[in-house]
């Protein structure tokens, strides 16, 4: 069984996939940026996660 906690899953997804994290060029071209966590992609990673927890092959780390 695998085990990942949520903030190196949302980091390892973010650096192999490459969608876009934060609006305005990661907020190079301007200070009112907004996080960008409802694109498809990061919504079907998380699916996924759950789906396979449910199934009993991942775990969520550090949880109880």
């Amino acid at each position: 069984m695998g085990s990942l906690d949520a903030n190196r899953s949302n980091a390892s997804f973010h650096a192999r996939h490459d969608p876009p994290f934060v609006s305005k060029n990661d907020g190079y071209d301007g200070a009112d940026t907004q996080i960008l966590v409802k694109n498809g992609a990061i919504k079907a990673h998380f699916n996924s996660l759950k789906h396979w927890q449910d199934q009993g092959l991942f775990k969520w780390y550090g949880t109880r």
